[in-house]
């Protein structure tokens, strides 16, 4: 999601990198996104909050859709995009310069989205500019095979994958994690939606 995305639907917010329409939103929190955690709390309550960017969304479209943020296992299926390898783009970070902009790149701050190379499926972004948000909380994976997982009903922080503009190349890792709590805003972590 862009700034001006944002601020379509939030109205004017002040981001660090203020100013740049075609830039990622950044500070903002999952609750920003989708509601207190207190009366939202994801797997147990699907909906959203009237007042979050996805309650607004889905008011102002008026599609009747649910929108929100990306499970953990959607965000790394769309990231990965039929790959395997350590990074979509192959089994070394040599590459990420194409695809991301991170701390060897970025001149220490958000970039235009889309302006680098897509994944294999045309998704621009998933690795560098700014993390993204997911539904999920941090926890262990389960043993078994899973099909489209919920994430654990209980743990501290919520999940954001994807590694930032400050962050080095190797942790653009498809599989990589990372994680606050659900309140915290931060200059280099944003979403996208689902």
């Amino acid at each position: 999601i862009t700034q001006a995305q944002w601020e379509n639907v939030m109205g004017k917010t002040g981001f660090h990198f203020d100013g740049n329409s075609t830039h990622p939103a950044e500070r903002v929190s999952w609750e920003d996104v989708r509601g207190k955690e207190s009366a939202h709390d994801w797997p147990g309550v699907k909906a959203v909050a009237s007042d979050s960017f996805m309650g607004r969304l889905a008011s102002k479209t008026g599609s009747g859709k649910r929108f929100d943020l990306p499970t953990e296992a959607q965000w790394e299926y769309a990231c990965r995009s039929g790959s395997s390898t350590p990074w979509h783009f192959g089994d070394s970070e040599d590459d990420a310069e194409d695809y991301a902009w991170f701390k060897g790149n970025s001149g220490k701050k958000t970039h235009e989205v889309g302006t680098l190379q897509p994944n294999a499926w045309g998704l621009y972004d998933m690795n560098g500019n700014v993390s993204e948000w997911c539904l999920d909380r941090f926890g262990s994976y389960p043993a078994d095979k899973q099909v489209d997982p919920e994430g654990p009903e209980k743990g501290w922080y919520r999940i954001w994958r994807g590694g930032g503009w400050e962050d080095i190349d190797y942790l653009l890792q498809s599989a990589l994690r990372s994680g606050d709590s659900s309140s915290s805003r931060f200059i280099s972590v944003g979403f996208r939606v689902v």
